[in-house]
């Protein structure tokens, strides 16, 4: 729970709409297969994904009515591509953390799912294969917006969200031009004050652990905020 809680009617990734296409790095997570990482590495941004996942969210939205849809997952970036193929009126968050803790995060993350069916989990190959494979997802999310509509995007920093999240939800609205309420803000604090961060305790990982070096990671991905 201190990793990543799940709450089976509480609000998760949308990566379980797409994972029915056996095309996800949760995969990757919970097994070493080589030759499906660099298959997935290669088809992941394909469109014929997103049309499926597309479709998911309009049976869901049949029952469930609303305004708008926000979904959440990190293998959204690495299927940019496909995703703005099938969705080209995408209003996009882009959240930023420093390399530095999502490398030993995912790590961690990657070991806890793998422990859980490998009698054998080599952590120093986990940190090697995420280290490229975060490297060349870096590579392609940036080439595919690069060649998007930057009003389609909006930068957040990891840091402001945990420092200001309310006023970094409010600025998210404002930009996009969504309807942002009292009501509506008062329920993110109430959650924020049921959902305090670390509440089911910290999830604590280094760099070290996965026999990667820190001033190596600084220098393959530049510029990103700790």
């Amino acid at each position: 729970m201190d990793a990543h809680k799940l709450n089976a009617t509480g609000p998760e990734e949308c990566l379980w709409l797409i994972e029915h296409t056996f095309a996800d790095f949760i995969f990757e997570l919970r097994a070493n297969i080589p030759s499906y990482s660099d298959w997935l590495a290669g088809h992941e941004a394909d469109a014929v994904w997103y049309r499926y996942y597309r479709r998911q969210l309009q049976m869901l939205s049949w029952k469930c009515r609303g305004i708008h849809w926000v979904c959440k997952t990190p293998r959204h970036l690495p299927g940019l591509g496909g995703l703005m193929r099938v969705f080209p009126d995408a209003r996009i968050v882009q959240t930023h953390r420093g390399a530095e803790n999502v490398l030993p995060s995912i790590c961690s993350l990657c070991e806890i799912t793998r422990s859980a069916a490998s009698d054998v989990v080599d952590k120093a190959a986990i940190g090697a294969h995420w280290h490229q494979r975060l490297l060349g997802i870096e590579r392609r999310s940036s080439e595919v917006r690069a060649a998007a509509d930057p009003r389609q995007f909006l930068d957040v920093q990891y840091v402001d969200l945990v420092a200001d999240p309310i006023g970094t939800v409010r600025r998210i609205y404002e930009h996009y031009g969504c309807d942002y309420s009292d009501e509506f803000e008062n329920h993110m604090k109430q959650w924020l004050i049921d959902n305090r961060q670390h509440k089911h305790g910290a999830h604590r990982y280094s760099l070290e652990e996965y026999g990667l070096d820190a001033e190596t990671v600084r220098s393959d991905f530049p510029g990103t905020e700790k």
